[in-house]
């Protein structure tokens, strides 16, 4: 008797697993005795979620648990390895399906959560030879446990004046321009600080701090602000006009990709094939693909 079952390993584990009597077990017994003491288990239940691609579906299995813990949300995110040579890389696959998970969450209209990891493996060569610790992935792995998933250094510009901020060098211009951005109305700022334009413009980025400042004022005619910036800095006045001209080009371009993406999004909603809108547009697949999510994200939060 010849019987071929497709991804044998991926159906056995999601069959066991699925059976909630297996997975309180399976808690019970490997998720640390100070967490299991605090689940609800009568709010334990299995969900449709997986994140194991179909081509390492006979590699990998997933199984996704939630319940509640000290009463709020949690998942356990089972992995079961069943690849005869172990990934070294274990640890970072893992949090690449948990951030998947997460942005899943969230797009369910979620806000925050916490997530239990749990891996069974069943390889060929034992026992497992690699870490699962996540900080064993990096090259300086020292250096990773004092940083990497530690607060980010927070840089508030809204709290630094202009004098604090040009203490930061040839940066410091960069700082400025992104504080004033925000305003979204530049031309008193630029009549005022006529020695930072120039500073600006002299710089090694001052093409696209041009472009920067033309581009986030919505309250001046463009003249206006580029005579005042020229008046600031006339001996830059070729780069200024060409930062000018540079941003018209790019806006006509962003013009023409906004129409693509109206044509793309009102063919999705009529139920076109992704193929035809991709020919029709000349949109690249992965555009038309978010697109396609970010509708089916709208139409769910209604």
């Amino acid at each position: 008797m010849n019987i071929e079952i497709h991804q044998p390993h991926d159906s056995f584990a999601k069959r066991i697993l699925s059976d909630i009597a297996v997975a309180r077990e399976l808690i019970t017994v490997h998720v640390p005795a100070d967490i299991v003491k605090r689940i609800d288990w009568e709010s334990l239940q299995l969900t449709n979620k997986s994140f194991i691609s179909k081509e390492l579906k006979q590699y990998h299995s997933d199984v996704v648990y939630k319940c509640m813990i000290d009463n709020k949300q949690t998942y356990i995110y089972t992995l079961v390895e069943h690849q005869s040579t172990p990934d070294e890389l274990l640890s970072f696959r893992l949090l690449e399906y948990n951030v998947l998970l997460i942005r899943q969450h969230l797009d369910e209209g979620n806000k925050k959560l916490p997530i239990i990891n749990l891996c069974i493996y069943a390889g060929q060569e034992s026992p497992y030879p690699y870490s699962v610790d996540i900080f064993d992935c990096f090259e300086d792995i020292e250096l990773a446990r004092g940083k990497m998933f530690k607060p980010a250094k927070l840089l508030d510009l809204t709290i630094l004046n202009q004098e604090e901020l040009l203490k930061d060098g040839s940066f410091g211009l960069v700082e400025i321009l992104l504080k004033q951005g925000i305003e979204r109305d530049h031309l008193n700022w630029i009549n005022n600080n006529t020695v930072l334009i120039c500073k600006i413009t002299k710089s090694p980025f001052g093409s696209t701090g041009v472009m920067y400042i033309l581009g986030t004022d919505d309250k001046n005619d463009p003249e206006d602000l580029l005579k005042a910036i020229i008046k600031a800095s006339p001996d830059q006045e070729t780069i200024i006009m060409s930062a000018a001209h540079k941003l018209q080009e790019k806006a006509k371009l962003e013009g023409i990709q906004t129409e693509k993406m109206q044509i793309a999004k009102n063919m999705l909603k009529e139920g076109c094939e992704i193929s035809l809108i991709q020919r029709i547009t000349e949109l690249p697949k992965v555009s038309i693909e978010n697109l396609k999510r970010e509708i089916e994200k709208s139409s769910r939060n209604k």
